[in-house]
């Protein structure tokens, strides 16, 4: 529509100019305006409309642009955000003094999602997993969780799943970690769409550190621990 208009307008403005000018002494303005005819009146007229249409057309055009960039920015500032946090159900100094009084405790996490978004989120799959030893799985490789039929965390929301170390505690295993030679590891992902019809993905993979007693960004072989898209 632009265009045709555009066309219309610089088609409209020759037009006009060539009957303004016609049979004109001096392509001056004065000279050709000095002895007005409808003809001379009729092409200026024709002039002013053929910018007006151009004016009209531009302004049209920089209204659809910054519309389209309004609307691709849009899904970015709506979108959900799933953002994780982990934690152990009982430290690990607690389960270490368990060990001491003859108990094989395990350890438990608890992995709490929250939607940080302005719009819901959709989950599609949950997957999650704890460990101690190396190798680390592939992400395809994550133990699936039970979601139910259809699992969304509107604005603000959360949701709290519990994964628990495969392998008890021992008086070994605790002095290892201790050292900082073994780190319990709990990774999982969450793929999620949005209320746009778009996949995302939060990726986690956590290390406890037993000198620092904390969780840590635990990469594998250069694999990236924490991830969203």
């Amino acid at each position: 529509m632009r265009l045709v208009l555009s066309i219309a307008a610089l088609v409209l403005g020759a037009v006009g100019g060539i009957a303004l000018v016609r049979h004109c002494d001096t392509l001056s303005w004065a000279g050709c305006t000095e002895h007005l005819t409808a003809e001379r009146v009729t092409a200026c007229a024709a002039i002013v409309l053929a910018l007006l249409t151009l004016l009209l057309a531009h302004a049209s055009w920089r209204t659809a642009e910054a519309a389209k960039r309004s609307a691709a920015v849009l899904p970015q500032l709506e979108r959900a955000y799933l953002f994780e946090a982990v934690e152990m159900k009982e430290t690990f100094g607690e389960a270490a003094m368990r060990v001491e009084l003859g108990e094989a405790p395990t350890l438990t996490y608890a992995v709490t999602l929250t939607n940080y978004g302005r719009t819901p989120a959709i989950v599609r799959r949950l997957s999650c997993g704890a460990d101690h030893r190396p190798p680390m799985p592939a992400e395809s490789a994550y133990p699936r969780l039970e979601i139910g039929h259809e699992l969304i965390l509107r604005p603000g929301e959360r949701h709290t799943v519990e994964v628990s170390d495969p392998q008890p505690l021992d008086a070994g295993l605790v002095a290892e970690v201790h050292r900082g030679n073994v780190f319990p590891k709990l990774f999982g992902r969450v793929d999620y769409d949005d209320i746009f019809g778009e996949p995302h993905v939060t990726a986690w993979h956590w290390a406890y550190t037993g000198k620092d007693e904390a969780f840590a960004p635990f990469p594998w072989k250069g694999r990236r621990a924490n991830y969203r898209k």
